[in-house]
């Protein structure tokens, strides 16, 4: 059974490869998001849709 178990191992090391990926795009997305959120935070807020 060693083939049958190196493909499974290949095969869930494969799948530890794209999750990590993942994980490691999320975090940089959401980086980004919070860097967004903050930079919005320290402007002025203005709204554009009320006519008071």
């Amino acid at each position: 059974m060693p083939l049958v178990t190196t493909s499974i191992d290949a095969f869930l090391d494969h799948g530890r490869q794209e999750l990590q990926a993942a994980l490691e795009a999320t975090t940089a997305v959401e980086s980004h998001l919070i860097l967004a959120l903050h930079k919005t935070d320290l402007e002025p807020q203005t709204d554009s849709t009320s006519n008071e």
